[in-house]
């Protein structure tokens, strides 16, 4: 959710990367161990579930710990971790679906579906639509300035009440359509305003109705069980420090969903190879670019609020006050990758994206080679 550079480092023991998956390919272990251990080693990362599609073969492996100490295991496909802004995605699945199903459309004014008494701010008589918030290109800025003092857990706290208040309260600084500018608040009051349209209790709901219960992805919720609970990592800070969970219940559909590599993986896969639903219609919606991100020369444009770069790779990260996740495709070349670490470190990124290159382009090390 928050952008943190990582200052602490810590030495760890090096341990070969531990594959859970049915399938092993030497070359594609040597390849997550080349680029990803060194942030394992480094103490940039304390620990990571690596989730991988290639085709129709996929792959968990596991580096690092769970948790520093004794107490720690080797991170598997069942352990659960904050995925942070790739909740993004869901809301923006969600968004298409509803549209798929002729419920609301992209360019339905936010007015048709706040509460009664709700004022929505316009600029220069343009209104923001549910395009503009799934873009982050509504003018609305990047958090509210409601959000409660709490820097252990920032969102807590924040009720639909506090959401609409300050929707009522804002005065726009740019137009709706005008720019790109990234918005956890924007894209958090369209998953709650969608849970509404769809006559759901909250975006918990939601999810797991349209997405989670379609995919079996059981492990994937807001808020956990208390054995979801004994499966999940310990978060550390961009300082090392072990960090609190989040819970992110209104702005939800921008960042609060839990998951685990497992069930990203059956995401990824359904995203890649959608079935005939009005889900699997919609999914793929998202990945048409529909607004720039910038003005240079080979930036990235947003779709649905996936990422979608010059090259054709799809994706989105996430980052909360101890974890950071990474969701990508080359749907060209059928490969997809699944990062989440237990470590508030933007690095993670960098390595992924170097990853998915190696995958996407078969240029995987010799089986021969070791480390």
């Amino acid at each position: 959710m928050i952008s943190i550079i990582l200052c602490g480092l810590l030495s760890l023991i090096s341990t070969p990367v531990q594959s859970q998956s049915g399938d092993q390919s030497p070359a594609v272990a040597q390849a997550v161990d080349q680029v990803l251990r060194p942030l394992v080693d480094s103490g940039k990362v304390v620990g990571m579930s690596v989730g991988i599609l290639s085709g129709e073969r996929s792959y968990v492996f596991g580096l690092g710990s769970t948790q520093r100490g004794e107490a720690g295991t080797v991170p598997t496909g069942k352990t659960i971790f904050e995925i942070g802004s790739v909740s993004k995605v869901f809301t923006a699945s969600l968004l298409s679906e509803l549209v798929e199903r002729g419920e609301v459309s992209l360019d339905d004014p936010l007015t048709k579906f706040v509460p009664d008494g709700i004022r929505v701010p316009s600029r220069n008589d343009k209104p923001i639509t549910l395009r503009h918030l799934a873009t982050h290109s509504s003018g609305l800025p990047r958090l509210p300035s409601n959000l409660k003092p709490n820097l252990l857990d920032p969102y807590q706290g924040y009720t639909p009440d506090d959401l609409f208040g300050f929707l009522s309260d804002h005065t726009l600084r740019r137009d709706p359509g005008e720019a790109y500018e990234y918005s956890n608040y924007g894209v958090g009051l369209l998953g709650h305003i969608l849970a509404i349209q769809a006559n759901k209790t909250n975006y918990e709901n939601l999810v797991t109705q349209e997405i989670c219960k379609h995919l079996k992805m059981d492990d994937t919720c807001l808020q956990v069980n208390a054995e979801q609970s004994s499966r999940f990592a310990q978060g550390y800070s961009s300082l090392n420090l072990p960090a609190g969970r989040w819970e992110i219940l209104t702005l939800g559909g921008a960042g609060g969903i839990r998951s685990t590599v497992d069930d990203m993986l059956r995401f990824a896969s359904f995203c890649l190879h959608p079935d005939d639903s009005p889900l699997g219609r919609s999914i793929q919606h998202g990945w048409k670019p529909q607004f720039p991100m910038g003005l240079e020369p080979g930036s990235p444009s947003v779709g649905l609020a996936w990422v979608v770069n010059t090259d054709g790779t799809v994706w989105h990260n996430g980052q909360t006050g101890g974890y950071h996740s990474f969701l990508a495709f080359q749907p060209e070349s059928n490969t997809a990758l699944v990062l989440l670490s237990n470590s508030s470190s933007s690095d993670v990124d960098q390595a992924g994206f170097q990853l998915l290159k190696l995958l996407s382009r078969n240029a995987l090390p010799s089986s021969s080679e070791s480390r």
